[in-house]
């Protein structure tokens, strides 16, 4: 594996952006996506750290998202269900932060990239890698034709009840 400037292995910054994620630590993500992208200048790492920096964004961003009925918990019986409910919705959106970080932190040390669904595309767009799109080329149908018929002869057809007249 390739060496950067201060003698880390380059996707190591990678898995540990990712491990900033899983802590739910925003801003050191970023100061090690500032240091792969400026320091490191090695485009693969500085797109996998970009890709962790905007998990970690998403991430906060939903988790302040459910942080906001907290301010209605102060309501009797209504503020406790409200707090329940909302306890459970951030432990979810937790515990999928740490899934997708450690299958990220695996496809990493596998020398893969991770392609989380939305922010790989974001990631891709910053650095100007734009995959294209499958073009369905349709091809002009031809008009269905009616079989073609075996011309009618002039002749009778000799058959078992022409030759019983005669």
């Amino acid at each position: 594996m390739k060496k950067g400037k201060f003698g880390i292995v380059l996707p190591a910054y990678a898995i540990l952006a990712f491990i900033m994620v899983m802590l739910g630590w925003t801003i050191p993500c970023g100061v090690i996506v500032l240091l792969a992208i400026f320091v490191e200048k090695d485009e693969q790492t500085g797109k996998l750290c970009l890709e962790a920096f905007a998990f970690s964004i998403v991430v906060s961003i939903l988790s302040s998202l459910v942080t906001v009925p907290y301010l209605f918990t102060s309501i009797p019986f209504i503020g406790g269900a409200i707090s329940a409910v909302f306890g459970v919705l951030q432990f979810i959106i937790n515990l999928a932060a740490f899934i997708l970080s450690i299958w990220a932190i695996s496809r990493i040390a596998k020398n893969t990239e991770p392609n989380l669904p939305l922010v790989s595309t974001l990631a891709n767009a910053a650095y100007g890698i734009v995959k294209p799109k499958a073009i369905s080329y349709s091809v002009p149908q031809q008009p269905i034709q009616p079989p073609v018929q075996p011309p009618v002869s002039a002749e009778p057809q000799n058959n078992e009840q022409g030759n019983e007249n005669n």
